[in-house]
């Protein structure tokens, strides 16, 4: 092992953070800093790392190759600002157990392919064929009676995506029904629900918090075996993770950060379900640095349009109403012999309503700054 690539710092610090640190100084790694502001599910050994959330700028000094763990609240400005600010200057990130929301997630990813970072989801262990022996065409979830509130839902659901996706793969439709609930549903509502996804491979996934029976979440497959997935990271597959992190620059793991995100907007998409009341259809693209350049453009190309086309209008407008008078100086100069007209503009003057048009034109080599997409560094 590199002894460049075994050092680390963790953003943030919750109770999962315990087992992954653990974990981590087993591979050989050493943990240089923990900058927190609450610092309750930090091990006592390690009180003389703590440093302040605020003074997370020291990180931008530190080599390239420090591993940095998050586990901040994605969800707030300030934190998604310090995470936004590592993926641009090319850091290495591992977020444990993300909670970013599908936009911030996808703009993370145009991030890091324009800054070459690394950015990972350290996820709980998922599920696979050598784990049920068989291939699975139908998924009940049961998931645990605590789980009322929609953002609980929406992270439960992105949770378990995560961990089926090797036997069910990416999700097509998504359609969710709650009796009695209104829309838009009140952040403090606990609301009943049952979510039916259907898959690309053609699993379906029904997905349900109605059952109280179940203090745990639990996955019950069409060939009646039940399984209740990993909920922490004291597993051997994080072991696996964190010895191909400290082992690699560039380490590839599995899921990537594309994937979460693609994961966190199939939850999203519930709130739109039940407004609509229909299955909604989740496709496979996703937001490039070269859609937002095109959708920049065509709004830049319909201003011009609209601005060379009012400037004309408004030039039209002017000589109608300075018809009268140019036809009185036109009558005035043919009564006076000596009167010589004025010579007309000049050709690069009457030309103006091609510029903009040059210039929009012009605008469109911009294209080729955008960096050209690599190979994926979260896979």
């Amino acid at each position: 092992m590199s002894d460049r690539n075994s050092e680390f710092v963790f953003l943030g610090f919750t109770a999962d953070c315990v087992d992954v640190l653990e974990r981590a100084l087993l591979t050989g790694a050493q943990c240089s800093a923990i900058y927190v502001d609450d610092a309750k599910f930090v091990p006592p050994a390690y009180y003389s790392s703590i440093s302040q959330l605020s003074d997370w700028a020291e990180l931008l000094g530190v080599d390239a190759n420090t591993k940095i763990f998050v586990a901040l609240k994605l969800g707030v400005d300030s934190h998604q600002d310090v995470v936004r600010s590592l993926v641009s200057n090319g850091f290495s990130l591992i977020i444990i157990d993300p909670s970013a929301d599908s936009l911030f997630a996808y703009e993370l990813e145009m991030i890091r392919t324009e800054s070459d970072a690394v950015l990972i989801p350290m996820c709980f262990a998922g599920l696979s064929t050598l784990d049920i022996g068989t291939v699975i065409r139908k998924i009940d979830i049961r998931e645990n009676i605590l789980t009322r509130l929609l953002s609980d839902i929406t992270a439960a659901l992105t949770r378990d995506l995560i961990q089926l996706a090797p036997i069910a793969g990416e999700s097509k439709y998504l359609f969710a029904i709650s009796p009695g609930t209104s829309v838009p549903i009140s952040p403090t509502a606990e609301i009943d629900i049952s979510i039916t996804i259907e898959m690309r491979n053609s699993t379906i996934i029904q997905w349900s918090n109605s059952d109280n029976n179940h203090a745990t979440t639990q996955y019950i497959l069409s060939n009646e075996q039940t399984v209740e997935p990993q909920r922490s990271f004291f597993h051997a597959t994080t072991d696996n993770q964190l010895a191909i992190v400290f082992s690699m620059s560039n380490p590839k793991l599995s899921p990537s950060w594309l994937d979460y995100a693609k994961a966190r907007e199939t939850a999203e998409m519930i709130p739109l379900s039940l407004k609509r009341g229909r299955q909604i259809e989740l496709f496979e693209t996703h937001p490039t640095e070269t859609d937002a350049f095109k959708g920049v453009m065509s709004g830049v190309g319909c201003f011009l349009l609209l601005l060379t086309l009012a400037v004309i209008g408004l030039f039209w407008t002017f000589d109608t109403i300075r018809l009268s008078d140019l036809r009185d100086l036109h009558q005035t100069t043919k009564s006076i012999p000596t009167t010589t007209f004025a010579e007309s503009s000049p050709i690069i003057l009457r030309l103006w309503p091609v510029y903009p048009f040059l210039l929009f034109i012009a605008f469109q080599f911009l294209r080729g700054i955008i960096k050209k997409t690599k190979s994926s560094k979260t896979a």
